[in-house]
């Protein structure tokens, strides 16, 4: 409910070790690509999971026929376990995505956990999208294609209305 419009989520979770813990990604994945307008997703994890780099690779290729885009970045030393959304929402869980349990025959049990939701402003978003410029700067284009449009238009209607030479020496003989 919380990703409403965005259409980037930024994943930081130190721990896609252990299959559960890349199936949790899958199904983050999957209901991401059918529930929502997120169409890319920039996963940072440790160095250890380089080890399952080939189940991640296939979680890769399996979101990009879904029509989400999908990168994975090793870090040295990621702390922070949260999504980051393009409209301004964070999500921070002490657990990340290893809120689950590994399944058992009675499902997938939650762990205890503490997860905080954060909100940005309007304002702040605006500022780090920079809209303000990206209107004046096509304000600008539109107004400068304006003027050169109408200076093209004076410029025809100058030639078409300029007397021809012969008009010229007829008036200073005549």
């Amino acid at each position: 409910s919380f990703v409403g419009a965005a259409v980037t989520l930024v994943l930081s979770d130190p721990y896609l070790v252990a299959t559960y813990q890349s199936d949790n990604l899958l199904a983050l994945v999957f209901m991401l690509a059918t529930k929502t307008h997120v169409r890319t997703i920039q996963v940072s994890t440790h160095l250890r999971p380089q080890s399952n780099a080939a189940v991640l690779d296939a979680i890769v290729k399996r979101a990009a026929g879904m029509d989400i885009s999908m990168t994975i970045s090793y870090v040295d030393d990621p702390h922070h376990r949260e999504l980051q959304l393009s409209n301004g929402i964070t999500v921070s869980c002490d657990r990340g995505l290893d809120i689950y349990k590994a399944p058992t025959g009675n499902g997938r049990c939650c762990r205890n956990c503490t997860i905080h939701v954060l909100e940005r402003s309007a304002r702040f978003l605006a500022e780090q999208s920079d809209a303000v410029a990206q209107v004046v700067q096509q304000a600008s284009t539109t107004r400068q294609s304006a003027v050169v449009d109408e200076a093209q238009r004076l410029s025809a209607f100058l030639q078409a209305s300029a007397p021809a030479e012969d008009d010229q020496v007829l008036r200073d003989t005549g």
